[in-house]
């Protein structure tokens, strides 16, 4: 049964919830209808009598560690945004946590090695019984296309870097190097991006895709004894257009209270 979100926050704490956190940028952002859904359903076959609490701190081009701009729009670090205060004030239960679109910040210089203290501090702050998955970097399929349509889908995305192509790929290979030893050393499962996910946008996902790729990011949140007995189907869920608890707009302070929108089945979903 769904949660009833009108009862206080302590008859809620007492039955108990899976709490949902996605991070990432603009993959989670095109399809955060198919995400949210997926959660959802994913968090169903894994607490099938839970109701679900959704954070996600998301957006086009969003760093995990620093500010970051596009076209006039401005957005907190995963970091430094309010979705931990959020986590800690959530009822109690079993948490999940996904950490994809990892590569953003080697497009805004950040090196490598800083990248990783990000990310492990991500994964210090999240309650140490989270099930956490993690998507490399796409690697693969960066390789297909030629350094000059990179360059210019680089410049295109990423105004502000200045590096030569070649040397951002050469740190994307050490941070997704990196990555693999951190997910090894915590026995993190990590979810590989295969070519078919991508088109002729070198790092965003073919929507058409979008389910089939969403239920693969999400299911090392399930015991590996389940997955081949469950089967996760969810459909996208409209809803009004929803804006995050804190981001600027050509140097004006906007933002909304969290939750900022509930799915049907009374589900909150806050957003950072």
């Amino acid at each position: 049964m769904p949660a009833d979100w009108n009862t206080s926050p302590s008859e809620r704490s007492s039955s108990g919830v899976s709490r949902l956190v996605i991070l990432g940028a603009s993959n989670v952002a095109r399809c955060l209808p198919t995400a949210l859904a997926t959660a959802r359903a994913v968090s169903l076959c894994a607490q099938p009598d839970l109701p679900s609490w959704i954070a996600v701190a998301a957006g086009r081009g969003r760093s995990y560690g620093q500010t970051s701009a596009l076209i006039g729009r401005t957005l907190p670090g995963i970091l430094p945004s309010g979705l931990w205060s959020a986590l800690d004030g959530a009822p109690a239960g079993p948490t999940y946590a996904l950490l994809t679109d990892i590569g953003n910040d080697i497009a805004y210089g950040v090196e490598p090695e800083r990248i990783i203290h990000w990310l492990e501090t991500v994964l210090d702050t999240l309650p140490t019984d989270t099930r956490v998955s993690v998507s490399a970097l796409p690697l693969d399929n960066l390789d297909r296309f030629p350094l000059a349509f990179l360059e210019v889908f680089r410049k295109t995305l990423f105004p502000s870097s200045n590096q030569p192509i070649a040397h951002l790929l050469q740190q994307a290979e050490t941070l997704d190097d990196s990555l693999r030893l951190l997910c090894a050393d915590r026995k993190i499962e990590i979810v590989e991006q295969p070519e078919s996910w991508f088109g002729l946008d070198p790092i965003h996902y073919r929507l058409r895709l979008r389910h089939v790729i969403w239920s693969h990011l999400l299911r090392p949140w399930l015991d590996p004894a389940i997955r081949s007995t469950s089967t996760v189907k969810a459909r996208n869920l409209p809803y009004p257009r929803a804006w995050p608890e804190r981001f600027g707009v050509f140097g004006r302070r906007l933002g909304r209270p969290q939750p900022c929108l509930t799915l049907k089945d009374g589900t909150p979903v806050h957003l950072f």
